[in-house]
């Protein structure tokens, strides 16, 4: 399959809480230039991209989302008021409550009513497969396709697991014959994103490692073209670091980095490394074979910034590269004035520093914000 033929299978998504009109119109933008299947947006900026798009990009958006158990009226209503807006697909989660309850005609009943009123329009139902039995999954695909519906979708991205293979193929085996089945979900393993690449029938697999430090002496044996590289390998190993040795001694080879991790510094190294490529595992699979596809025909791929985590009351994204890093250097266990001589700034200058982003965070310490950066993984000490 050509990669643009890909694309028509795409739902390009931006639905976290906190994506802004510049995320839509990026979203929107790309999925005019590649000509995905639509966009996935949250209800509020509807009209507002029907208004600046037109019929330049199909429209989707999600109801009950991301946990389904909104009541049917509710979830009616949102519905309704998202095709008035211009809405053309409608992704709905299931009331997973009810499933777990064993009341599966509760569920079929409620697809049903929004099937009623998305008329011709395309109603996918999440059934969030990470959260069911084997036996709960089979009712769903029967509830789906009695009810009507156009598709049936694995999961919303935001449960503890995306598609499996199994789950597609039982799918398969028991979802009626005019329902169309969607795998959704990032990838969470290298098994996974080895299994999903291999099937896509356009890549080969040379080798797989776990332990970047072996990378470079790989790449020579196998004679590979393109290498698919985590930033945090076993033993603690670079994968930043492996890459640059690779982009300097066998600079042909083409690297694009992997990782789940928001660190803010990734990016800027990588293409400081001479890496051709960024990606995030959470981003969707179909995503990943797009960026191999242009990385291989030449392009450089980057995203324009890490994904956004919340710091207390403050987006990650609200922190200024010199409060980053200061930031970085608190995280280190570094003292006022250890900080100031290390940036060639004044112990005054890193105090104010700390204050703003202990004012933009609502912490009351530098070791709480700190420790909060840490665990979102925006600074990681050491890497």
């Amino acid at each position: 399959m050509e990669k643009e033929e890909l694309y028509r299978y795409v739902d390009h998504t931006a639905l976290k809480a906190f994506t802004t009109w510049k995320d839509i119109e990026k979203l929107c933008e790309e999925a005019i230039k590649y000509h995905t299947a639509s966009v996935c947006i949250p209800s509020c900026y509807i009209s507002r991209v029907k208004e600046t798009y037109g019929d330049k990009i199909k429209i989707c958006t999600v109801v009950g989302f991301p946990l389904g158990y909104a009541n049917t009226e509710g979830k009616l209503a949102e519905t309704k008021k998202a095709l008035e807006d211009g809405a053309e697909e409608i992704d709905m989660v299931i009331n997973i409550c009810d499933v777990k309850n064993g009341a599966y005609h509760k569920v079929e009943e409620e697809i049903r009513l929004l099937k009623e009123a998305t008329g011709d329009k395309i109603l996918k139902v999440i059934i969030e497969t990470c959260y069911l039995t084997k036996e709960e999954k089979i009712a769903m695909c029967h509830a789906v396709t009695n009810a009507g519906a156009d598709f049936i979708k694995t999961s919303t991205g935001f449960g503890t697991a995306g598609a499996t293979m199994e789950d597609v193929l039982l799918m398969k085996e028991h979802i009626g014959a005019e329902v169309k089945i969607k795998a959704a979900g990032g990838i969470r393993t290298k098994e996974d994103m080895e299994n999903y690449i291999q099937s896509s029938g356009r890549y080969c697999l040379a080798a797989s490692i776990t332990n970047a430090a072996m990378a470079e002496t790989v790449c020579r044996q196998s004679k590979c073209e393109l290498v698919l590289m985590d930033v945090c390998t076993e033993n603690d190993e670079s994968g930043l670091v492996a890459a640059e040795k690779i982009k300097r001694t066998i600079p042909q080879i083409k690297i694009i980095i992997v990782t789940s991790l928001v660190e803010c510094s990734f990016i800027d190294r990588a293409r400081k490394a001479g890496v051709e490529s960024f990606w995030y595992k959470d981003a969707g699979k179909e995503e990943l074979l797009e960026v191999m596809d242009r990385t291989m025909k030449g392009e450089s791929v980057y995203p324009d910034a890490p994904p956004v985590v919340m710091i207390g009351t403050a987006k990650s994204c609200d922190f200024t590269p010199g409060e980053l890093a200061v930031l970085r250097l608190v995280v280190e266990g570094e003292s006022y004035k250890k900080i100031a001589e290390s940036l060639c700034i004044s112990p005054e200058t890193v105090k104010w520093h700390i204050k703003n982003m202990l004012q933009k965070t609502n912490f009351d310490s530098k070791t709480k914000l700190a420790v909060a950066v840490t665990k979102k993984n925006l600074i990681i000490n050491g890497f």
